[in-house]
């Protein structure tokens, strides 16, 4: 899939499935790789739901992974304070995305907060 991206560079959905198959693969690095094309995806449409979802799930799988809730973090294996807080507010900027795009939309709000519930 990184060679389709190269040929359509501003493809939502190849984008959306890429970071989704690095999620699916799963590990530190993965998560970090599905962070960018999530992140592009919504440079490239600001309301797809898709990669709004994405990124929170990529975010939150490498908080797990990075070892966030760890009293620890200066063991060998954990990120960078500075990437965990960059982190963090990719986080919070996803869900307040999906939480505005969700307002907008009439949708049930109160069913999007217990999916987002940590």
């Amino acid at each position: 899939y990184e060679e389709v991206v190269l040929f359509s560079p501003t493809s939502v959905p190849v984008h959306c499935t890429l970071g989704e198959l690095y999620v699916t693969i799963g590990g530190k690095d993965n998560y970090a790789l599905a962070r960018k094309h999530f992140a592009q995806c919504l440079e490239l449409d600001k309301g797809c739901i898709r990669a709004m979802y994405g990124l929170i799930s990529a975010t939150e799988s490498f908080l797990e992974v990075a070892g966030d809730k760890s009293s620890s973090r200066k063991s060998k294996g954990y990120a960078e304070e500075e990437e965990l807080d960059m982190v963090r507010d990719l986080k919070k900027y996803g869900i307040n995305a999906l939480t505005k795009a969700y307002k907008n939309g009439g949708m049930n709000i109160a069913m999007l907060e217990n999916v987002l519930a940590d």
